[in-house]
This record gives C-alpha cells, sequence and structure tokens, in this order.
C-alpha cells in the first residue's frame, strides 16, 4: 500500500517532528507524535481494519541515509516494501499463527511448535553464520533492529536511530499483535553461554516473543516470595521451559511481568527424565512491542519500574530517564 498524498499542513508539521528528533529527542516521543499527527491528517484515507496495522516510521528512511554506518550495515539490505506489506507476506507466507496457553506456572505463556519449517530454519542459520557481520567478542552475541534494546536499562536506548528490518526477517514477523514490532534482537548463544535472570523493564515494553532456532535449551522462570513455609526470608519457586528449535514463545500476564527469566552458563541441560543433553550453537529472534503510555498498572514493587516510582523505592533508573541527560544504573529516590 503507498502513502497518500497528505496537505502542506500535515508536511510542515513534520518538518518540525524531524527537527525535534535530530536534537536527541527521546524515539519512543517522537513515534507517538508522528503518530498522532498522521492520524489528524489520514484518518479518512485509510481502511480502519488496514490503518490500525500500519506502524508509523515515515521518515525513517531520511534519517538511515543521514546516520553512520555501523557493524550490520554492509550485510544487512533494508526492505524496501512497507511494513503493513510485511504483514501480510508472513501472512501469505504459508506459516500459521496458532498459539496456546501452557499449561503451567507461570501463566501467560504462549507456545507454537514449528512455526517454521526445517528448511526455512537451515536457510536463516547459513545467513546467519555467513553473511551478518557480529561482534568480536566472546560469549552471547547481539544483533539489533528497530530501536536498540539497552541492557544496562532492559529497555530502549534511546541513543541509537530506529534501523530497519533486513528482507530475511520479515516472513518471521508474528502477526498475533495486528503490527509489526518496535524492536527486534536477534542472538547468538554459543554453548556455555547464557543470559542472567532478569525482567524487561515494565514500562517499556508490553508482551514479549521469542523465536528458538539451532540447538534447543532450557530456560529458567523464577519467582520469589517474601518468605518460606519455615520463615526464611526468600523461598524460590523455578521452572524450566524447553526452548526448542523453530518454536515461537509468547510471554505476557505473570510469565512477563512477575517472573524472572534466563538462561545459565552451562555446556549442558539436564532434561526431566535424567538425560543430559549436551549444548550446541543456539539463535533466537526476540520481539518486543513499545508499550503506549509507557505506564504500568501491575503493582509489583520488587520488578516494577511503575510501582517502585510511585512508591519511592526504584534502585535504578530505567530508559525514560536516560535520556534526559541523568547517568543510567546509579541508585535513586524518588520524591
Amino acid at each position: 500500500m503507498h502513502r497518500m498524498a497528505l496537505s502542506k499542513d500535515y508536511h510542515n508539521e513534520r518538518i518540525i517532528l524531524k527537527s525535534k528528533q535530530e536534537e536527541h529527542i527521546n524515539p519512543v516521543q517522537h513515534h507517538a507524535a508522528i503518530e498522532t499527527l498522521y492520524q489528524e491528517h489520514a484518518k479518512a484515507i485509510f481502511d480502519p481494519q488496514i490503518y490500525l496495522q500500519i506502524h508509523i516510521n515515515y521518515d525513517e528512511e531520511e534519517k538511515l541515509k543521514r546516520r553512520k554506518p555501523n557493524i550490520a550495515d554492509a550485510t544487512n539490505r533494508r526492505i524496501s516494501t512497507s511494513p503493513i506489506k510485511a504483514i501480510r507476506k508472513r501472512k501469505e507466507s504459508g506459516y500459521s499463527s496458532n498459539m496456546e496457553e501452557v499449561p503451567i506456572q507461570p501463566r501467560g505463556l504462549f507456545w507454537q511448535n514449528d512455526f517454521i519449517t526445517h528448511e526455512h530454519e537451515a536457510r536463516l542459520i547459513q545467513i546467519f553464520q555467513n553473511e551478518l557481520e557480529w561482534p568480536e567478542r566472546s560469549g552471547r552475541l547481539s544483533l539489533h533492529y528497530g530501536y536498540t534494546f539497552d541492557y544496562k536499562t532492559f529497555g530502549v536506548d534511546p541513543n541509537v536511530p530506529f534501523k530497519e528490518f533486513p528482507e530475511w526477517l520479515v516472513p518471521l514477523i508474528p502477526t498475533r499483535e495486528g503490527r509489526p514490532p518496535d524492536q527486534v534482537c536477534l542472538q547468538h548463544y554459543p554453548p556455555g553461554a547464557g543470559i542472567p535472570p532478569h525482567v524487561d523493564t515494565h514500562s517499556a515494553y508490553d508482551q514479549l516473543y521469542a523465536l528458538s532456532l539451532g540447538a534447543p535449551v532450557m530456560m529458567q522462570f523464577a519467582r520469589s516470595s517474601d518468605t518460606g513455609p519455615d520463615g526464611d526470608s526468600e523461598q524460590k519457586e523455578v521452572v524450566e521451559v524447553d526452548l526448542t528449535p523453530r518454536s515461537m514463545m509468547q510471554m505476557s500476564g505473570d510469565s512477563r511481568l512477575h517472573w524472572t527469566h534466563g538462561i545459565k552458563k552451562r555446556k549442558t541441560d539436564t532434561l526431566r527424565d535424567g538425560t543430559v543433553r549436551r549444548r550446541d550453537d543456539r539463535w533466537s529472534i526476540t520481539y518486543r512491542w513499545v508499550r503506549e503510555p509507557a505506564v504500568c498498572n501491575c503493582g509489583n514493587t520488587k520488578l516494577c519500574d511503575t510501582a517502585q516510582q510511585q512508591l519511592g523505592i526504584e534502585r535504578e533508573l530505567r530508559w525514560k530517564k536516560a535520556g534526559e541527560g541523568t547517568t543510567v544504573g546509579l541508585l535513586q529516590k524518588f520524591e
């Protein structure tokens, strides 16, 4: 679908918004401003059902041309189709998106086996191994598309420009949310690599999706209670989930907000039947949607940055403060 020609007022207002973006405005605020502006000028142009699926980043092409290249530019081509066509391409690719909730704790964990075929997985791994330029370091490696994920704050990095999705990623976009994700992270886990237990910042993102490729690995979900049955201060409940190849997992509800998730650094996993399984190279694609407005109402004062701010007990600065000239990671008490 091509963009329709709009009024001069619309384009003049976009120029003002673009100049603000160049002054390092928070990218999420810029995204919301562009979307509001376009709604005012184009509401009558698009079919409502189609319009709801449009991801607004119309001036990103010019911005990508202006910025300096980074490590992935040499090998990744930007997609020429529009985001709405990307969703349609996914729907027409022959893959279904039939996810069902897993009947375990934590609740809110949805699953689909064989989200893609063996052949498609093999082609993707070949691209990952031979056509992408990865950082030169040991351990878990990451490449980012859309907005960049900040591992210090578990939110959006407001200082890195939006990066378009490469062509190989387009058919892999989940369709359940009705619009493309705002942030996608491709990660490579060599044998022995892991990721510390964490919860992605509540106010930054809604639900998360993860597509697993290559070797399987066990992921740990954990929840702590204030006191155990014997009066101990912290009793932890741990549930292991086997992330099998080609599976798509969605984290929502309790699994997203009230349980930490992580992968232990080890070269083997012990299965429920006692079998010891050696790890091999694994890749994952994580999809995130920005929460608008950036407020979470779950009330979890241990894990939710919104609840912590409301009580004045937030322990570390989150992504919303990172763009205000304050050092990320400092202890802070909100008045």
